[in-house]
């Protein structure tokens, strides 16, 4: 290993041995003054930063190769996984292990990260999913994250906590998104690396991820916190439900329309502000389990309506110099207030609002519609 001076790019001191193959993995403690690092001799160390000595005696337990570590946020607490398909939890003063082994997974663990309230634990696998984990019992926390169809690789929590990034080896190569609370992918995988994604890692505000790739390229990707100008890049005025699903993000303060709805609709459709939820069509479909707001059912159209857009074909952007919106089948023009908290009130369903702080979107087909409120 060595320790590098950030502000000059160049060495300090000699290089810090011991590990007796090759070192796999390192991170700092919280407060910068010790390291701990990850070796294919399935060990892990602990190591001196002022002075690169190491501290103790190597860290035992795993049976392969301890693929990553991590210092938990009090730098009380260290999580490593291994090729051994497990992950273990130890003390960071005494170096001895906490509890039994962390198991679940059925290939090797390849990734680990604490949640910054230090909490859960996050795991990624070459069984090509993801698990949470109770960081104080070491208990699995609900069922596996899926949908990579590769080994993950790296993985890393958003600073509030709510969202994991994940990437993905080299026959999936996507970056993807998950909520903490629900497990579920937010959104469709971000793809561009054209091999296996090693490395991910939020902004501190979270409105960027970075990722870092086999193919010899970072890239740069909106975060969650960038959702709210994003969305309104693309307005779908005829989406299925599982289109709606696809494009709503919990955890984002906004409303959005949902214009047309496959069927006939016979339920009150519904929007909150944080997170999303919708109910309508012939049955309701409760995207996540929150306070909602009513909307009578005539405000949307079923899909297929007279002068209705389809999929895909329909574009709005916000920033700048834009067009008004031309959405749902009245033809009427909807236009964007900026700056102003949105409220409940009636309205002539003419107008569309997009507060500072996020993106809140309310539009009407019919007179004297309620506009949506946060």
């Amino acid at each position: 290993m060595r320790l590098w001076d950030a502000g000059t790019g160049q060495p300090i001191g000699a290089p810090l041995t011991g590990h007796t193959l090759w070192v796999t993995s390192v991170a700092f403690s919280p407060d910068g003054r010790r390291i701990v690092s990850g070796s294919a001799d399935d060990t892990l160390r602990l190591w001196d930063a002022g002075t690169g000595q190491p501290i103790g005696a190597p860290l035992t337990g795993h049976t392969a190769s301890v693929s990553s570590v991590a210092f938990s946020p009090d730098g009380h607490r260290i999580v490593s996984g291994s090729y051994d398909k497990t992950l273990r939890l130890w003390d960071a003063a005494t170096g001895q292990p906490i509890g039994a082994p962390l198991t679940g997974h059925t290939e090797s663990v390849t990734s680990v990260a604490f949640s910054p309230d230090g909490h859960r634990i996050v795991s990624g696998s070459t069984d090509t999913t993801l698990r949470l984990w109770d960081a104080a019992t070491g208990a699995p926390i609900g069922a596996p994250l899926t949908g990579h169809t590769d080994s993950v690789d790296s993985v890393a929590f958003s600073s509030d906590g709510r969202r994991i990034v994940s990437g993905g080896s080299i026959a999936d190569g996507t970056v993807r998104l998950w909520d903490v609370s629900t497990g579920q992918q937010i959104g469709p995988p971000l793809s561009g690396h054209t091999g296996t994604v090693f490395s991910v890692a939020f902004s501190p505000d979270g409105r960027r991820i970075v990722s870092g790739g086999l193919d010899m390229t970072l890239r740069l990707w909106p975060g969650p916190a960038a959702w709210p100008d994003l969305l309104c890049d693309k307005l779908v005025a005829n989406m299925s439900h599982k289109q709606w699903h696809d494009w709503v993000f919990p955890d984002i303060d906004y409303i959005r329309l949902c214009p047309n709805l496959p069927v006939p609709n016979t339920h009150p459709t519904r929007f909150t502000t944080r997170p999303t939820a919708i109910h309508g069509a012939d049955r309701p479909q409760h995207l996540w389990q929150k306070t909602v707001r009513d909307f009578p059912r005539e405000v949307v159209i079923r899909s297929g309506a007279p002068n209705s857009e389809r999929s895909g074909q329909l574009t709005h952007r916000c920033s700048g110099s834009e067009p008004p919106l031309r959405l749902l089948p009245t033809g009427v023009e909807f236009r964007r207030l900026g700056g102003r908290r949105p409220r409940t009130r009636r309205d002539s369903g003419e107008t569309a609002r997009r507060s500072r702080s996020g993106f809140r979107f309310a539009a009407g087909v019919e007179p004297n519609y309620h506009e949506a409120s946060g």
